[in-house]
């Protein structure tokens, strides 16, 4: 009995475990997006890498609490965030991003009471001008920080919506992809919120997965199966499938257009992720 023991023990050990952040608060269709993009990508690799178990945490985290925990590789293995370069130091980087460059669309929310507030803007000097609202750990910040704008942080992520609403800034950036699911998320505790209907801010904004270095085969899987994903098409219809609405209702190509320069990336990122984007002209 004791070879066919050893046999079912190694055939269990090859199995990948994978350990990923569970949605905590909003943005529930980004984080549907990234968990339904990772199974896929792991199950297209399960010929080549094996079977895996996809498992993960509900401890409610700040972005730089998540990084510490992914370098541990304990609770999590697997994270998405948006790129910042001190990330690296944090876990492996798998060099593909996510959402094809939608996030670097940002619409501004406003409130019902302020929603012209931006339509006589024209250039990004005045834009700088007005207050807008940011997490202070998130990678957006700091590039409106570094810009010039006029930031007021806030160290909770809920507390924005809120301080938004009672007019504490007057606008809150947001990807065109996270705006839909976070006013269902809020409106009903603060029913004057709503978005811009006359800018977008743009500004190369990938992000990817973080693998923990303790795992650097599964780095290499997600890798795999992402890249095959973008190859045989399935990744654009798995964008068009949660973020076609998005895309038609925000209408950007009937919006004035503001570019700045993101201060995070690394040189040649944004060349190098370039096969990967959507057909845009903003990209």
């Amino acid at each position: 009995m004791l070879a066919p023991m050893l046999l079912t023990a190694s055939i269990a050990a090859e199995v990948d475990s994978v350990l990923m952040l569970k949605n905590t608060s909003g943005n529930t269709l980004s984080h549907n997006y990234n968990s339904e993009l990772l199974k896929l990508a792991l199950d297209t690799t399960i010929e080549q890498f094996g079977a895996y178990k996809l498992d993960g945490t509900l401890l409610p985290m700040t972005r730089d609490r998540q990084f510490a925990e992914l370098k541990k590789g304990k609770f999590i293995n697997v994270l998405a965030s948006p790129y910042k370069e001190k990330y690296n130091k944090f876990g492996i980087r798998v060099p593909v991003p996510l959402k094809m460059g939608l996030p670097s669309s940002r619409i501004f929310l406003v409130t019902e009471e302020n929603k012209d507030i931006l339509k006589n803007i024209t250039t990004i000097e005045q834009l700088k001008k007005v207050r807008t609202g940011a997490h202070r750990q998130w990678t957006t910040t700091k590039v409106l920080y570094d810009q010039g704008f006029n930031v007021i942080f806030e160290n909770q992520y809920e507390s924005l919506f809120k301080m938004l609403s009672l007019g504490h800034f007057d606008t809150f950036n947001r990807g065109i992809h996270e705006v839909r699911s976070e006013l269902a998320e809020f409106k009903p505790s603060y029913p004057n919120l709503t978005y811009d209907k006359h800018l977008v801010l743009f500004f190369y904004l990938p992000d990817y997965y973080y693998v923990s270095e303790k795992t650097p085969k599964l780095a290499k899987r997600i890798e795999a199966g992402l890249r095959e994903l973008h190859s045989r098409g399935e990744l654009l219809k798995l964008m068009q499938r949660f973020f076609a609405s998005e895309l038609d209702e925000f209408e950007l190509n009937k919006r004035r257009v503001f570019k700045i320069k993101n201060t995070n990336l690394a040189p040649g990122l944004y060349e190098h992720d370039k096969v990967f984007l959507l057909n845009s002209e903003l990209l």
